[in-house]
């Protein structure tokens, strides 16, 4: 590319892209003009269109490699050569979903076991004690950790952000035993390579990882970033609330975040009239634990969702919705109206519309009119309806099992 690969690198360094985001938009580019065998310049939306079909058909690369190729080649075209196109011509792939492995505590204590370099120990320990991306633990200096306050600053992290991430005794005691036993001591970074002057290498931790799950014998798959998705899985496991972990983890959207909901989330037990289960909201006082004897909605259709027959292909779709259904792991909030006083604490939608806490009851805070209940302690309230194959199946659940439910609780 010559002259343009230099003022494509000058355009992502103008606007602030990190040097692996350049590297990556480089190396993508690098590629797609390599298919073609022609100058970027000669190329147009034809061109992209036959080298996508390519890495679809052919190649068959990963969602996440597809569209990072789309990124590039918008950017280079769009703001490079300033080319007046719609990018809607240049399409992104489907994202896939996949759930982060997660290994058990016990799994963890072992790896971390197995690392007889004390400087190691304490880089993995701190990736999992405080739930930082690799480079954020390699970039830390000891100027960062603040043993007063038990915190962390996590410098100019993946977006440029600073923040503060918690400090554990067990950690603190581990730094403080390496920094006894550095020598000579770290001068800027807190984990420097070789080259005192620069940190280690993310393959460097890599590598020692990889050893060390050898001889712990961890058949799972583990990356320092599984050791991220340990501490926030391990943390909702423990009932934290998703929004402190959401700030602990430096993540934007509280989706993201609720990536690791469905590995932490503890099913409930079947006899849930017995043992009960419990609520967590976090109101204006804080995070309120609440305790409730009634099941939820959710609940009901994983028990007795295969009694219900002869429903269409809608319904059936509505009863997998609402048994996915995750909002009551997200926590809630309180809710006033300001016209006619009525409160209510309302949980964070899942933002699944079947989902039955998606929406609330209040006329004036869900413009919708609110109406009794035909039957007060069914736990199955009205005023959900966003489909008519809901409504039907809400009539049905009524008739079948409204009476089994109230005759249970009273």
């Amino acid at each position: 590319m010559g002259k343009l690969r230099e003022k494509m690198q000058k355009d992502m360094v103008i606007r602030g892209l990190s040097p692996k985001t350049q590297e990556v938009y480089l190396d993508q580019m690098k590629s797609f003009v390599r298919f073609h065998g022609k100058s970027p310049e000669l190329l147009g939306l034809n061109e992209i269109y036959q080298y996508q079909v390519y890495l679809a058909q052919e190649k068959r690369v990963s969602w996440c490699f597809f569209n990072q190729s789309v990124c590039a080649i918008r950017f280079f075209y769009k703001k490079t050569l300033n080319k007046d196109w719609d990018v809607k011509h240049i399409p992104f792939q489907k994202k896939g979903r996949k759930l982060p492995t997660v290994l058990s505590k016990e799994e963890v204590q072992s790896i971390l076991r197995a690392i007889s370099n004390l400087k190691h120990q304490a880089l993995f320990q701190t990736i999992y004690g405080a739930g930082l991306r690799v480079q954020e633990a390699l970039n830390l200096s000891y100027k960062d950790i603040d043993s007063q306050r038990k915190l962390i600053r996590v410098r100019q992290g993946k977006g440029k952000k600073d923040r503060y991430v918690m400090l554990s005794p067990t950690l603190l005691h581990t730094l403080r035993a390496y920094w006894k036993a550095s020598s000579p001591k770290p001068e800027v970074y807190l984990f420097p390579g070789r080259d005192s002057t620069k940190p280690l290498t993310p393959e460097t931790a890599q590598r020692v990882l990889k050893k060390a799950q050898q001889k712990a014998r961890v058949r799972k798959t583990v990356t320092p970033h599984v050791l991220r998705h340990c501490f926030a899985t391990h943390l909702l496991e423990d009932g934290h609330d998703v929004r402190k972990i959401q700030l602990l983890l430096g993540h934007r959207s509280l989706r993201t975040t609720c990536t690791y909901t469905p590995c932490g989330q503890k099913l409930r037990a079947t006899n849930y009239q017995s043992s009960g289960h419990f609520a967590c909201f976090s109101g204006e006082g804080g995070l309120i634990m609440e305790r409730t004897s009634s099941p939820e909605v959710a609940d009901i259709f994983r028990l007795h969702g295969n009694k219900l027959t002869c429903l269409t292909a809608e319904e059936q779709h509505i009863i997998e919705q609402i048994t996915s259904c995750r909002t009551a792991a997200l926590g809630g909030h309180a809710l006033k109206c300001d016209v006619c006083g009525y409160e209510e604490i309302s949980y964070n939608s899942c933002r699944n519309r079947h989902c039955p806490k998606g929406h609330n009851p209040c006329s004036e805070l869900a413009g919708s009119k609110r109406e009794e209940p035909n039957c007060c302690r069914c736990p199955i309230p009205t005023w959900f309806s966003p489909s008519l194959g809901l409504s039907i199946l809400w009539l049905c659940t009524t008739r079948r099992w409204c009476t089994t439910c109230c005759s249970k609780r009273s």
